[in-house]
This record gives structure tokens, sequence and C-alpha cells, in this order.
């Protein structure tokens, strides 16, 4: 999951589907704290603290960084409730990644092979 710390993303919905023991994958969190989610934030790195596969990076990514995260990533997440626009699925579709999303807002108007579209969170856990 790349991108600001906030609390329409549903990083702590993501963070329990890899809390379960029969998932193999390590979960990469990538981003700033939106302002005013600090609470939230908060929230996730306790429920992250003793997970050994989730990995929580709560900066600023400069852009000549980028790649690295990108490259180093099977496939970005997006758990996101509502949303209008997302800078995040371009960039994704730039590097090529298998992209999981929600069908809400813009993302529905997305096309692709690398599109995995969930409708629930069980639709999200299985696909992961």
């Amino acid at each position: 999951m790349f991108g600001h710390i906030s609390s329409y993303k549903q990083i702590d919905k993501v963070c329990e589907i890899f809390k379960d023991e029969t998932i193999h994958k390590i979960l990469l969190i990538v981003g700033p704290v939106k302002k005013g989610q600090m609470q939230y934030y908060k929230r996730i790195r306790k429920m992250t603290r003793n997970q050994s596969n989730i990995i929580l990076i709560p900066q600023f990514v400069k852009e000549d960084v980028v790649p690295e995260f990108m490259n180093a990533a099977d496939f970005i997440v997006f758990n996101y409730r509502d949303v209008l626009t997302s800078g995040g699925v371009p960039l994704a579709k730039s590097y090529d990644k298998t992209i999981i999303l929600p069908p809400k807002g813009c993302l529905k108007e997305q096309e692709g092979e690398n599109l995995k579209f969930f409708k629930s969170q069980d639709e999200l856990k299985e696909i992961i």
C-alpha cells in the first residue's frame, strides 16, 4: 500500500488480512501520515507492532526512491472506502504492477489486464 496514510484507505482492514497466519506474504505500508490522521496512524502502528510480515514506513518517499518500492512489490492494494481521484493507480500501472482495487468512484472506470477488482473484504483476502 503506497501513499498517504489515511482512514479512507482502510489500511487497518488490510492489516487484519495479513495478520492471518495463512497469508505468507509481506505487506509494505509506505507513505506519510496525512494531516489529521495521527490517531489512525497510531492505531495501525499498534496493530502492526508484533507482525513480522507487515512493514510500516510512515514517511514521505522522495521521487527518486519511488522505483525501489514499486519494484519491490508484486502487487499494489487500494482498499479505498470512497475515492474521487487516485494518483496511486496510474503510478502502479506505469510500473506494470498487478493492482487490487474496489469498483468504486473513479476506480471502476479503470481498465487493464493487471486489474483485480473485489467487492468485499473476503474477496480481497482471497485475491491476496
